[in-house]
């Protein structure tokens, strides 16, 4: 069974997660002696926490330049004639909610529920949400029809 999210979905539940990041990484940092994992932007927002909200809208702008880089890529270089730039959009936007809730959202879950995680662990869950979303991308773009 191939799950592919609608475009509208994807973004929905990524400005959902990016603002989710923003507010506990706020939180933990101004009032819980939390860390920023992403070193990054750490030397900004630990200085100045309000910047986290700023990194939503960089984030939403972000996102969308990498979604069409990489769906033009998609497209490119596995060349099948029946892809279609809807699809391989909402397969890369798919990955993307894969990869964002493994690598940042499951952190500051883990962390509002009282669970610490290191910085090296969010290098490791990033990691993790890279390869998981790199090998849905393909086994769906593989398997489409």
């Amino acid at each position: 069974m191939k799950i592919i999210l609608p475009k509208k979905i994807s973004w929905i539940l990524l400005t959902f997660f990016f603002t989710f990041d923003a507010v506990i990484s706020y939180i933990a940092v101004t009032q819980m002696g939390g860390r920023e994992a992403n070193l990054s932007i750490a030397f900004v927002v630990e200085k100045y926490p309000l910047l986290y909200f700023a990194t939503i809208p960089g984030l939403v702008i972000i996102m969308n330049l990498i979604a069409l880089g990489l769906t033009r890529l998609m497209i490119r270089f596995l060349n099948k004639n029946n892809l279609k730039y809807e699809i391989v959009e909402q397969i890369v936007l798919t990955a993307f909610v894969i990869h964002w809730t493994i690598a940042n959202s499951f952190m500051n879950f883990m962390f509002i529920i009282g669970h610490r995680l290191t910085i090296p662990a969010w290098y490791k869950l990033t990691t993790l949400g890279l390869i998981t979303g790199i090998i849905y991308s393909l086994y769906t773009l593989i398997n489409q029809k």
